[in-house]
């Protein structure tokens, strides 16, 4: 017995050592868990407020970037690299009643290749829905949209060969009801979407992009000062 107490007490000396070990990694991945928990949570203070107006709210946003993309054909062969800018305007309006509600959405995207402008790209979308509360329990909900989209090249859609994009669009909306009863609201929504891979006027789809985008950027910008006269 002897002989057995220093192996024991050896034993139980390594499995304090490894406990303490376990018990600091814990505490360093707990730290870090604790510190991104802290880094990540939302922080609703510095959230975008919006432009308010009597009955509405208004939530303009841009967002832009640069970057470089070393095989803008996605091709195996005779890969070519350019420089590629973004910018996407968009521009949300909610109602703000008492009773029945309506959203507007609208906001384009442009993809541009420096070195080849066929290779850009250019998609656009506007987003309209609404609720009409027909009675205190009955409601109406409404809803329609138009894509302008242009598939950027090496997606499924994109044919290898091609050097441009494919461009289509897609009409859409919806209707339906819920009926509330007690705690208890039943509803049925109905929907439909067409998508057009045919376009007969493709100028004319850009033209109507260019002029959403152009209407947002109109709002993102600041205004000059007014002159103003008081009596």
């Amino acid at each position: 017995m002897r002989s057995i107490r220093p192996i024991l007490l050896a034993g139980l000396a390594a499995l304090c050592s490894d406990a303490s070990v376990a018990e600091e990694g814990t505490k360093v991945m707990l730290g870090k868990f604790s510190e991104y928990r802290v880094r990540m949570r939302p922080r609703p203070e510095y959230d975008a407020q919006g432009m308010r107006f009597p009955g509405w709210l208004i939530m303009p946003t841009l967002t832009s970037g640069l970057y470089y993309d070393s095989n803008i054909y996605q091709e195996q062969n005779n890969m070519q690299g350019s420089l590629v800018g973004l910018i996407s305007p968009a521009i949300a309006v909610n109602s703000d009643f008492s009773r029945h509600s309506l959203n507007l959405y609208l906001s384009a995207r442009e993809r541009y290749v420096f070195e080849d402008a066929n290779a850009s790209t250019l998609s656009g979308r506007a987003l309209a829905d609404g609720r009409v509360d027909v009675l205190n329990d009955l409601a109406l909900n409404l809803g329609g949209r138009i894509e302008l989209n242009q598939d950027e090249l090496g997606d499924n859609d994109v044919p290898l060969t091609s050097k441009t994009g494919v461009r289509y669009n897609v009409y859409g909306g919806y209707a339906g009801a819920s009926k509330t009863f007690n705690r208890v609201t039943v509803g049925a929504t109905g929907s439909i979407s067409h998508y057009d891979y045919h376009t007969s006027n493709p100028s004319m789809e850009m033209c109507w992009i260019r002029i959403i985008a152009m209407v947002i950027d109109m709002i993102l910008l600041p205004r000059s000062p007014m002159h103003t006269s008081r009596a």
